[in-house]
């Protein structure tokens, strides 16, 4: 006796059917404020990966970036930088930025991007 076994791949989104050739087996992890993380796969063929990748372009674009595993990077002051040569910077890009007081950690991280060899 033989025994065959069949996977069939549906897209998530339309139910159709996916070729194994045309599959997008996407994972993320959202963490939405008071509630503990949510951890999702979603599987799409191709027309719906596209569709997915640019709606979420928008929010990823204006995203800070963060590592795969752990915390943020944040930006550690150097105390040698200079404020006027970092806000000259930010307004130069058209980011919002006080002509006093804190500089934002993400303008300080943007800064640091930008100025990394």
């Amino acid at each position: 006796m033989t025994t065959v076994k069949r996977v069939h791949y549906i897209d998530d989104v339309d139910g159709k059917p996916v070729d194994p050739d045309d599959l997008h087996t996407i994972e993320l992890e959202i963490s939405y404020p008071h509630r503990p993380p949510a951890r999702y796969r979603i599987d799409l063929r191709t027309a719906n990966f596209d569709r997915f990748e640019r709606d979420l372009a928008a929010y990823a674009d204006a995203a800070h970036r963060m590592p795969v595993h752990g915390h943020p990077r944040v930006a550690h002051r150097n105390p040698s930088l200079d404020g006027r040569v970092i806000r000259a910077w930010a307004t130069a890009r058209g980011y919002p930025i006080s002509t006093r007081g804190r500089i934002s950690m993400a303008v300080l991280a943007a800064y640091d991007d930008a100025h990394r060899q």
